[in-house]
């Protein structure tokens, strides 16, 4: 048996560290393309400048019509 090192990838909110998937089945991706899907579809985060929100890190803006970071 061998020991070999992986990447995985996770998405963290930015705002308050959470990590989305970490009560799920899939906790960590080897392409970081996806985990950053994940978090947009299944639990309503944000890209706002390169950075990433959950839902409890924004707030509907009503002059740009969309959640911003808080």
């Amino acid at each position: 048996m061998s020991i070999v090192k992986k990447i995985m990838y996770q998405v963290k909110c930015d705002g308050c560290g959470e990590i989305p998937t970490e009560n799920s089945e899939i906790v960590a991706w080897t392409d970081p393309e996806y985990p950053q899907q994940e978090a947009y579809d299944c639990y309503d985060y944000i890209s706002h400048k390169g950075n990433h929100y959950c839902p409890e890190c924004t707030v509907w803006d009503e002059e740009k019509d969309e959640r911003v970071p808080k």
